[in-house]
């Protein structure tokens, strides 16, 4: 069974506990509306993720990055 866009991200960030995930490669999964599916992690599985982003001067973009912190149970959860 293939898995859906949603499905796919959810996936990454559990397989890389506390690891920054540059927008790039979220992005390279084809999700347009990352952010929609970000929300739904944070409120339907009450994932922590963190984002961060900076603004580089040198080539006058903004980098964007995100971070899944699990809790305990979560940890066991996904385990």
């Amino acid at each position: 069974m293939r898995l859906s866009k949603d499905e796919r991200l959810r996936q990454m960030f559990i397989s890389r506990p506390f690891e920054w995930i540059p927008l790039n490669e979220i992005m390279d999964l084809r999700i347009s509306q990352y952010g929609r599916a970000v929300h739904t992690f944070r409120h339907k599985y009450a994932m922590k993720i963190e984002n961060r982003t900076e603004y580089h001067r040198e080539d006058g973009l903004t980098h964007s990055w995100f971070k899944y912190i699990p809790y305990e149970k979560q940890q066991e959860m996904f385990a």
